[in-house]
């Protein structure tokens, strides 16, 4: 694919949005999701317990109030059980890079496909489900309390602000479900495996249907870095995820241009040679990553998808390490 130009930023900048993180080893440990979920699974059954035991044999008999506390039980037991399934497959996660270790030290870092990277589409849509249903079932004892119990009036504004919020979330659900039937699956493949940095970076994009005629167009190889950041104080203490923009190129497509579906067009960028290398699971740095930003103005729904690419620096110029990006930076 011929650019228009290209763009170079090599600023470090914070990066915002709804960005897919992929540093997990920077945040809790696979038994830490264990140990975190248990009190959550421990206080859902009790208060589900609670409420069944005070439910009467006529279903229609029950007060209100124990069936919600039965729903907030439910609400707090799924929860520790989706910790325990993110332990679960951050476990499977390192097992599989212990296997593909002994084939390629590259690969120990992350579970790569030589051959090219597919984005995940329904796992996405499902952890978002999930967290509406989990966010409905817990606003639905304050929506109790706030509009069927008469609460009052400071309950009904703060419960009808989150109530506002999942219906914002309930839309970019069905944006994301309308993207997914559009589009279907999209694919980059890799020239070769792993890239370096100060190489050409060519990438092979097999394009998605539902893609034509884009009237505009950005495609950014960049690098990112990613780690924990903790703010507050004891029971207010809490850990957000930062992403931070480390360099980029930029191709940029200012006419319309027809882009045929199905067909697969090439894309050059070219990297520095003191670039830093990928790197998610360092335990003396943070996670720094590269990848690969689509996005074509088009009729009706854009397209935008994000795809990682493996840029590692060479065994004898730095292994995995990215030494300039320290946890204490």
């Amino acid at each position: 694919m011929q650019f228009d130009r290209y763009e170079i930023a090599s600023e470090r900048k914070r990066l915002w949005g709804q960005l897919q993180l992929r540093g997990t080893e920077a945040g809790s440990s696979a038994w830490g999701f264990f140990l975190f979920g248990v009190p959550f699974i421990a206080v859902g059954l009790w208060v589900i317990w609670i409420g069944l035991n005070q439910t009467s044999s006529a279903p229609s008999q029950t007060p209100a109030s124990h069936w919600i506390l039965v729903v907030f039980g439910t609400v707090f037991a799924l929860s520790g059980g989706m910790l325990w399934g993110l332990g679960w497959g951050q476990i499977k996660a390192n097992r599989r890079r212990r296997e593909l270790a002994l084939r390629d030290p590259a690969r120990a870092d992350y579970p790569w496909e030589e051959k090219g990277f597919t984005p995940p589409r329904w796992s996405r849509l499902t952890r978002s489900v999930g967290g509406l249903i989990l966010m409905a079932l817990f606003l639905s004892l304050f929506n109790w309390w706030a509009f069927f119990d008469d609460g009052p009036w400071p309950v009904k504004i703060i419960t009808g602000i989150f109530d506002l919020i999942l219906v914002f979330g309930v839309g970019q659900m069905g944006i994301l479900i309308s993207r997914i039937l559009k589009f279907g699956p999209s694919r980059i493949e890799f020239a070769r495996f792993p890239y370096r940095p100060g190489e050409p970076v060519s990438l092979y994009w097999r394009v998605p249907r539902g893609v034509t005629r884009a009237t505009a167009g950005t495609f950014t190889l960049r690098c990112v870095t990613e780690w924990y950041e903790t703010h507050g104080t004891g029971k207010q203490q809490r850990r957000i995820p930062v992403r931070e923009h480390l360099w980029s190129v930029t191709g940029h497509l200012e006419q319309p241009r027809e882009i045929l579906p199905g067909k697969v067009e090439t894309l050059h960028f070219d990297i520095p040679a003191d670039a830093a290398g990928t790197s998610f699971h360092h335990p003396k740095a943070k996670a720094v990553f590269w990848e690969l930003v689509i996005h074509l103005d088009l009729a009706g729904l854009d397209f935008r998808e994000t795809y990682l690419v493996p840029v590692y620096r060479p065994p004898g110029g730095g292994g995995l390490e990215p030494a300039p990006i320290q946890l204490n930076s």
